[in-house]
């Protein structure tokens, strides 16, 4: 009698798909001790469209066990793009305050050569306060231009290699700005009040991890941002170019050493032109949690090699 063992199954390119699916969501988690592993996370929100893609192979090929993987690991790839229930919304007291705040955070770039793009949507949003970086060259004379409507300014840029200038409509009370020598960290913010209180708005520009710097340099730049903003008075928004997308390490850290929330976004900034399944969000907004309703957009390409965000406030609520 013959007996007919069963052959093991081969693996096919679907289980390797999905290996790479599983492989994906775990890249987070990874990140926090591997820089590499951290900075291939940079690249979550395009890996998701893969990770759709072996659900829909593996539907089509009626392997529903492979879909439920694929879909599982989707879900929690969302859930760390995209943290649900972030902010509360704003109290019917908050609304009773009147408007808030709306801001444009906007890397202008030293080789965009279209700043006219970036004047007609200053008219169009009518932002009440701007915060720009990367501001080198002939844009500083388009921050010129944009005092006529913004009087009230502060800038580092007389200082080594710091780029960021804020403007603003309303007085800028308690004005700093500043470059730590050992990290390089620029660091330009004031208070503007917004409905019945105040908030302190800043912006930064942190090194690249890729070329210029590392992951490590990053670390210190938050570490030092934490620093500061620990005797200065809140409630703050942190905006600015970060180089690092909000579930990274740098982000991650920043916040928790902060207490500042990343406002989250599925809208790419960078690069600009690519459309949108292609860019990733590296300009971003902390908030601290008594500024309610804060919502994130991100605006159209103006030329430069970010996209700006324009960032609606609503009047600070008492922390609880």
């Amino acid at each position: 009698m013959t007996i007919h063992t069963p052959r093991p199954r081969r693996p096919t390119a679907l289980d390797a798909a999905l290996g790479g699916a599983l492989l994906l969501t775990l890249l987070p988690w990874g990140g926090r001790h591997l820089a590499l592993l951290d900075l291939a996370a940079q690249f979550l929100l395009q890996g998701m469209l893969a990770t759709a893609a072996v659900v829909v192979a593996a539907l089509l090929r009626r392997r529903l066990r492979h879909a439920m993987a694929g879909a599982a690991c989707l879900v929690i790839q969302l859930g760390i793009v995209h943290p649900g229930g972030v902010l509360p919304q704003p109290t019917a007291a908050q609304a009773a305050q009147g408007p808030g705040l709306r801001l444009l955070v906007f890397n202008v770039w030293i080789d965009n050569r279209r700043p006219a793009e970036l004047l007609r949507y200053v008219a169009e949003q009518r932002p009440d306060a701007l915060v720009l970086v990367e501001v080198f060259g002939a844009w500083r004379e388009i921050v010129d231009i944009l005092q006529a409507e913004y009087p009230q300014r502060l800038d580092c840029l007389d200082l080594p290699g710091c780029d960021v200038v804020i403007l603003a409509k309303q007085p800028l009370l308690d004005g700093i700005a500043t470059r730590d020598p050992a990290t390089g960290t620029p660091l330009v913010g004031g208070r503007l009040q917004v409905g019945g209180g105040a908030v302190t708005i800043l912006g930064t520009h942190l090194i690249r991890p890729i070329g210029v710097g590392t992951l490590a340099d990053q670390l210190a730049q938050a570490q030092w941002l934490a620093t500061r903003l620990a005797d200065m008075p809140g409630p703050f928004v942190l905006t600015g170019d970060l180089n690092a997308v909000g579930w990274g390490r740098l982000v991650t850290a920043l916040a928790a050493d902060t207490g500042l929330r990343p406002l989250p976004t599925l809208t790419g900034t960078y690069p600009s032109p690519l459309p949108w399944p292609l860019r990733i969000p590296i300009d971003h907004a902390l908030v601290s949690p008594e500024l309610a309703g804060a919502i994130r957009r991100t605006g159209p390409h103006l030329g430069s090699d970010h996209r700006p965000l324009i960032i609606d406030l609503s009047p600070p609520r008492a922390p609880a």
